[in-house]
């Protein structure tokens, strides 16, 4: 029925060893005062032989008896967020994003100037595209990048709902901006 020596392994009594006393439908007792619910039992304690308890140390981590391996899925790579509060209308607008609107981004690099550019590719035995990326990329700031998206994908959304356009309209929005960029073009 009951084994005479268990051992906690979980909770704030782990490594310590109790002696079985006695039982009855709901609890376990031990000598000294101890108890335990009785189905709590086999996750909170094990059976153990006296004379070989666990080894609860730092450097050592229990084994349990009669025990099989476990399988780990891999864990995915994934961004943790803060759970959000809900928010119905929130919800419903993600289950109605079904409307693709083709977004593009605009912003301004510094890049060395045409003559330098050729002199050094000309001059140097270098990949000197790679070196223009390279600085290019190194002056970007993510967050202002980020600012700098987020305020154009804002305006191109505000003047899609602004020109009465719906989710059968994608094409004619996009001949549309090419028509209105071709408009703005400065003669040549």
């Amino acid at each position: 029925m009951y084994a005479e020596k268990y051992q906690w392994v979980k909770g704030e009594k782990t490594g310590k060893i109790e002696t079985y006393s006695s039982h009855d439908n709901e609890w376990v007792y031990f000598i000294g005062g101890s108890r335990i619910n009785v189905n709590l039992l086999p996750e909170f304690m094990l059976q153990v032989d006296a004379n070989t308890p666990l080894d609860f140390s730092v450097n050592h981590v229990p084994v349990a008896q009669n025990t099989q391996p476990v399988q780990v899925a891999p864990v995915k790579n994934t961004v943790i967020k803060e759970k959000e509060d809900f928010n119905p209308v929130r919800s419903l607008l993600k289950q109605a994003a079904k409307c693709k609107l083709e977004c593009t981004y605009n912003f301004e690099i510094d890049i060395p100037k045409t003559s330098v550019y050729n002199l050094v590719n000309e001059s140097f035995e270098t990949d000197t595209d790679s070196l223009v990326l390279e600085l290019v990329m190194s002056n970007i700031k993510s967050t202002e990048l980020y600012e700098n998206v987020k305020e154009q994908i804002k305006e191109q959304i505000l003047k899609f709902y602004k020109n009465g356009h719906t989710a059968r309209d994608t094409t004619s929005i996009r001949n549309e901006e090419a028509t209105s960029t071709l408009d703005e073009q400065p003669p040549a």
